[in-house]
């Protein structure tokens, strides 16, 4: 059947169905909590989602031992959220706080735990991996520690990994001065197979005293954004660093980021590929602690050159802490804000209004549907795909400071012709475009929070076979 045959076939047969969609919103889908958390356990002090796997930490577990739960969707059901294993240090005690720090790329998981050992402050973090023969076990890999760490570090206060490399930040380390701080760099394979090596440990170039340099970070791919939210003359700054900068191998600074008069400026940090946010919950430009979040690009400046995009705000006025978490993944950026409305806390979602970016407005805003005073919704958020995971260190169902977290769809970036919603128009939509048109349920599945009216390509409303030739035309650039 010739190309322009099947274009009309398929959309004779859809107009004959009746079809008409219409896009889906962000919704919570599921609300976790630990099969054993207590009071003060602070589950959803941090989280983590890559795919259809989350990480929840909990600091204060078992008298601050800490864990990490984890949970994948589809468990007991359709979108449903189960948690198919705790994880524990293997060594760990009382006060080691692990969990206070979470990162999930894939099968791998890193936790730390910045108590350790007992209370002792120097740090360590733990590398977990999913099993290759049972997906809901995870088998401990490696702890981590710094080849010079000392009591009162932090070390594993702050993680990130992406790959075979993992970052860790000991925020209170005195290497330029007292709590200059230190990031240090591991590798999957460096010392031997599977043995997280250190390959690095990172300073910036101004580095002084009172810096907190590492007290969050973020990695995609090369590129890492470590914040340092301190200085006794300065405001906080976030700096990028870059493998094979200065050298093969190396990890040089390539960037730093100045937000004038902002002290909790990178507090919160987040990167993905060429676009990074870093989060001051206590800016007061829109009213004492309403916060805000500053997104930072490559290229903005110039070829190679990072600089500032825009920054984010809340509609709301008020109260909120905006920014005191962050995430960023494709087209959307999340910030928690956990001092929202008397501590019910809340978590908004940006996305750039123009394909340069320079602008992010808020287009909804995430809220626990039982939040309640003193949660702390938004206290921790990630990002992945159409996924978000927000946590609210502070809900009761188990206890005071039990903790929760929140896990909800987002809507995919609305941009007429992208039907997996990859962000690009091109032949890569041909496919899902006929199975939108003969199996929308099938569709919807195969691209979850995707909008649907995408494929009406001539905004009459409905998607039908009106929109395949001005699919054709779109795709092929024909008037």
């Amino acid at each position: 059947m010739k190309r322009t045959q099947l274009w009309l076939f398929l959309g004779a047969w859809f107009a004959a169905q009746g079809f008409v969609l219409a896009a889906r919103g962000q919704t919570q889908i599921a609300k976790l909590t630990g099969s054993d958390s207590g009071p003060w356990d602070l589950f959803g002090d941090k989280v983590s989602v890559s795919g259809d796997t989350a990480a929840v930490g909990a600091p204060w577990h078992m008298n601050s031992r800490g864990a990490v739960y984890v949970f994948r969707r589809d468990m007991g059901g359709a979108d449903h959220w189960g948690q198919v294993c705790k994880l524990l240090a293997p060594d760990g005690v009382a006060m080691d706080n692990l969990g206070r720090a979470v990162c999930l790329d894939g099968d791998t998981l890193i936790a730390g735990a910045y108590g350790y050992p007992g209370g002792g402050d120097t740090g360590a973090a733990y590398i977990f991996r999913r099993s290759t023969g049972d997906p809901n076990q995870w088998n401990f890999v490696k702890k981590l520690t710094a080849s010079d760490g000392a009591p009162d570090d932090l070390f594993g206060f702050s993680v990130a990994l992406c790959g075979d490399t993992a970052l860790v930040g000991a925020y209170t380390k005195n290497v330029a001065g007292v709590r200059s701080g230190a990031t240090y760099i591991f590798e999957r394979n460096f010392g031997g197979p599977d043995q997280w090596g250190q390959v690095k440990e990172l300073q910036p170039e101004d580095a002084a005293a009172y810096v907190y340099f590492g007290v969050a970070i973020g990695l995609s791919g090369d590129t890492a954004v470590i914040g340092a939210y301190w200085q006794t003359d300065l405001p906080g700054r976030a700096y990028i660093f870059e493998r094979n900068a200065g050298g093969p191998g190396n990890w040089g600074q390539t960037a730093e980021f100045l937000a004038h008069g902002l002290e909790s400026f990178g507090y919160t940090v987040s990167i993905d590929r060429d676009t990074a946010v870093v989060g001051a919950y206590a800016n007061g430009d829109a009213g004492p602690g309403s916060g805000r979040a500053y997104v930072f690009r490559r290229d903005q400046g110039g070829p190679g050159v990072w600089g500032e995009a825009a920054s984010l705000t809340a509609q709301d006025a008020g109260y909120k802490l905006l920014g005191w978490s962050v995430a960023i993944d494709g087209s959307a950026a999340l910030a928690g804000a956990p001092g929202r409305s008397g501590g019910r806390g809340g978590a908004y979602v940006f996305r750039p209004a123009t394909p340069s970016r320079e602008t992010w407005p808020q287009t909804s805003l995430l809220l626990a549907a039982d939040g309640a005073p003193n949660d702390l919704f938004g206290y921790s958020v990630s990002l992945s795909g159409h996924i978000a995971v927000v946590g609210a260190q502070m809900d009761d169902d188990q206890g005071d400071g039990s903790g929760s977290a929140y896990v909800f769809y987002l809507p995919a970036m609305a941009l007429t012709g992208d039907l997996n919603c990859d962000e690009v128009v091109d032949f890569g939509d041909i496919n899902p475009f006929v199975l939108i048109l003969t199996n929308p349920d099938a569709w919807q599945a195969a691209y979850p929070g995707c909008p649907a009216l995408n494929g009406d390509i001539n905004g009459d409303g409905a998607v039908d076979f009106g929109d395949i030739n001005p699919f054709v035309a779109l795709l092929t650039g024909s008037p």
